[in-house]
């Protein structure tokens, strides 16, 4: 399934955000990556998580580095990442990024329920 996180930012017009955050894309990348990396910051991953992150891991490297706005994600990355994203107690600077993001992911795991 192709995860599009290109998604509706609302962004400052600023030179020094936008070095950081190229697109919006990156922006996803950024609190995916932070959502899952302050879940797991002491206790660590089981080998099923982490391969199941480093799959995700490898699909945001590529897209990035082709600079494509879609990952290719199966269901089990796909409910990884909303358990992970859904949990996190966002900071209140990104609360309106993480808010799109969380209903993007719930969106498409309704649509991959469907088809199943």
């Amino acid at each position: 399934m192709q995860l599009n996180l290109a998604l509706p930012y609302r962004v400052p017009n600023d030179e020094r955000f936008k070095q950081q955050f190229p697109n919006m894309f990156a922006i996803s990348a950024y609190l995916i990556t932070n959502a899952v990396v302050a879940k797991y910051q002491r206790t660590g991953m089981n080998q099923t998580e982490a391969r199941v992150w480093g799959a995700i891991q490898n699909a945001l490297f590529d897209a990035r580095g082709q600079g494509y706005e879609t990952i290719e994600v199966s269901r089990e990355s796909l409910q990884f990442l909303y358990e992970h994203v859904d949990g996190w107690s966002v900071p209140p600077a990104f609360a309106s990024w993480f808010l799109v993001l969380l209903a993007a992911l719930a969106a498409a795991r309704e649509g991959q329920e469907a088809t199943a």
